[in-house]
C-alpha cells in the first residue's frame, strides 16, 4: 500500500468514528442540554457568563452555543457533524478535507462544551484531539 492509501485509509475510518458518535448523540441533545432537558445549556452558559463576563466565559468555554442556545442549533450542530463526516468518509471534498475535519472538530468541542458532567469523558476528549489533528491529515481523493 502506497502511503497515499494508508492516510486515505485512515482519514476515512476517523470519519467513521465520528459518523457514529454523531449520529448516536445528536438524538439525545435536546433531552440532555435542550431548553427542557435534564440540565439546560443556556443555564450554563448564563452561569459562566454571570461568574466569568462573556469574553472569559468564550475563552474557557469554547462552544458555538455562545451565538444560539436553542434546541434548533444543538440538534443542527450534530445534523452538520453528520453531514462533514459523510463527507471526509466519502471523500467528497477531496483536498478540502482538512477543512471538514475542522467543521467537525467545532461542532464536537460545541457539544462536548455544552455540558462538562455529560461529554467530558476520556472518549470524548479523545474524538476532540483526533478531529483537531484530522485538520493536518492530506486530503482525499473520492
Amino acid at each position: 500500500m502506497s502511503p497515499e492509501q494508508v492516510w486515505g485509509l485512515f482519514s476515512r475510518l476517523l470519519g467513521v468514528v465520528f459518523l457514529v458518535s454523531f449520529a448516536s448523540v445528536t438524538p439525545q441533545l435536546r433531552g440532555l442540554v435542550g431548553r427542557r432537558g435534564v440540565e439546560p445549556v443556556f443555564l450554563l452558559l448564563n452561569a459562566v457568563r454571570r461568574d466569568m463576563g462573556t469574553f472569559r466565559g468564550v475563552v474557557r468555554f469554547p462552544t458555538l452555543m455562545w451565538l444560539s442556545s436553542s434546541d434548533a442549533m444543538l440538534v443542527g450542530l450534530g445534523l452538520v457533524g453528520m453531514v462533514a463526516s459523510a463527507g471526509i468518509v466519502s471523500g467528497a471534498a477531496q483536498a478540502y478535507t482538512p477543512v471538514l475535519f475542522l467543521v467537525v472538530w467545532a461542532c464536537w468541542l460545541s457539544i462536548q462544551n455544552a455540558n462538562t458532567n455529560l461529554f467530558w469523558y476520556p472518549w470524548d476528549n479523545l474524538l476532540t484531539e483526533c478531529a483537531l489533528f484530522g485538520v493536518l491529515l492530506p486530503g482525499l481523493h473520492p
